[in-house]
């Protein structure tokens, strides 16, 4: 559960912005003055460590880091890059959106919480169908016509190596689902494909696609899987955990937003 993450995140707000001049004391134009205290914070958004337990080498390389940053950001600021540039705007703004994720320690959940998300959101965990097949690719107006011959030849001998067009993308596919295939081939390939029930050793086909005809052998098919919550307990935990930091931040940006006002004009 959080641990009273907004007023955590509003309490550091304050001593971060209301008394930033104990933080950050004002500097001039051209001297980068740091304290262990703004390392220390630095080192923590970083690399999730205090300044206190890093060895003097990476002490110095952290204050080398900031010193960097900083130059560029005041640069950057002299410039009006963070009033013209769009990405430096949404960055800045998606930085703030996550700070509070920095100041509040989440906790794992319970066993109860996993199976009730579990339980909850199944569906979200289905393994879909996927299939592994290789194929043969024939474009252009006599498409149709030279798939069948080749698949005449496959038929005679099935090592038999007919010739075939470049297709754009691959010529094998390995565990696709559905949604990649349909983004290659198209709708109705992918639905005649992912329903083929083929016998080993044979080539189908041909199948049409938005590109031409396809002669197909199958590989491999896999039909959909519903998993147990032991094999994707992981996945479930984070799942939990990243709804709980967009709330957050949701929750977070909602009381930022409060002080605001939106007034449109014309110009």
């Amino acid at each position: 559960m959080l641990r009273e993450p907004l007023l955590h995140f509003l309490v550091c707000a304050a001593l971060l912005l209301g008394f930033s001049d104990f933080f950050w004391p004002e500097q001039s134009d051209k001297v980068v003055r740091v304290s262990p205290a703004m390392l220390d914070q630095y080192a923590r958004v970083q690399l999730q460590r205090s300044y206190a337990d890093l060895s003097p080498a990476a002490r110095q390389k952290l204050a080398d880091d900031y010193f960097t940053e900083e130059v560029l950001y005041r640069e950057a600021k002299a410039l009006g890059l963070d009033d013209k540039d769009p990405a430096i705007r949404l960055r800045l703004a998606d930085q703030m959106a996550r700070f509070s994720e920095q100041l509040v320690e989440f906790s794992a959940p319970t066993e109860g919480e996993i199976e009730a998300y579990f339980k909850a959101h199944h569906d979200e965990f289905v393994q879909p169908a996927h299939v592994s097949f290789k194929h043969l690719y024939y474009g252009g107006a006599d498409a149709r016509q030279r798939a069948e011959t080749a698949r005449q030849q496959l038929q005679l001998d099935v090592n038999a190596d007919p010739a075939a067009d470049r297709f754009l993308y691959l010529g094998s596919y390995a565990e696709r689902t559905a949604a990649i295939l349909t983004s290659h081939f198209g709708a109705a390939f992918t639905s005649a494909v992912m329903s083929l029930s083929a016998p080993e050793n044979s080539w189908l086909g041909p199948i049409q696609s938005e590109h031409g005809y396809h002669l197909v052998w199958i590989q491999k098919y896999s039909a959909a899987a519903t998993p147990t919550l032991a094999e994707v307990a992981g996945p479930v935990v984070n799942a939990i955990m990243r709804e709980r930091r967009d709330a957050l931040r949701q929750k977070t940006i909602n009381k930022l937003k409060g002080d605001y006002r939106l007034e449109m004009v014309d110009s």
